[in-house]
């Protein structure tokens, strides 16, 4: 808690919430090597550690779950949060609530699109799942509807 105080954060209930962060990382989680960060530019304190010994280190970033943030807010973290090597690909967010329940929430750049339901229909994993659960009569009769369309 002294390092955190340290940063002269003015609002409170943010070094509060940060500290728990901290704490549930490192006793809770077993993150190693958890570290306080300043970010002077959006004057927040950030964590960065390891999930684990042999994972690479990642930023965290605590945030309430009243604020509402957006895409461009998310966009502006990653590009400001920064730890010597580190890679910055990617954010988790630490969603905290006064009762001390925290939600962790990998963000990583960029949009990745749901699939179109007509695409994945079409997908082998979707087709893997379909055959699952079909009888031997339904898997005959659309081997032989494929053979004869592919066949003459």
């Amino acid at each position: 808690m002294k390092k955190i105080k340290h940063y002269n954060i003015t609002d409170e209930a943010d070094s509060y919430m940060v500290f728990h962060v901290y704490m549930d990382l490192c006793e809770v989680q077993n993150w190693w090597n958890v570290r306080v960060h300043m970010c002077p530019e959006l004057n927040l304190l950030f964590l960065s550690g390891h999930p684990n010994c042999s994972e690479p280190q990642e930023i965290v970033l605590p945030i309430e779950c009243t604020k509402q943030i957006s895409p461009q807010d998310l966009k502006k973290y990653t590009s400001y949060l920064k730890v010597e090597k580190c890679p910055n690909d990617s954010l988790t967010v630490a969603v905290y609530e006064s009762d001390s329940t925290i939600v962790y929430l990998r963000v990583k750049a960029g949009l990745l699109f749901p699939n179109n339901p007509d695409t994945e229909a079409h997908s082998s994993q979707a087709v893997w799942n379909r055959n699952l659960f079909m009888s031997q009569e339904e898997k005959d009769f659309h081997f032989h509807q494929f053979q004869q369309k592919y066949t003459g």
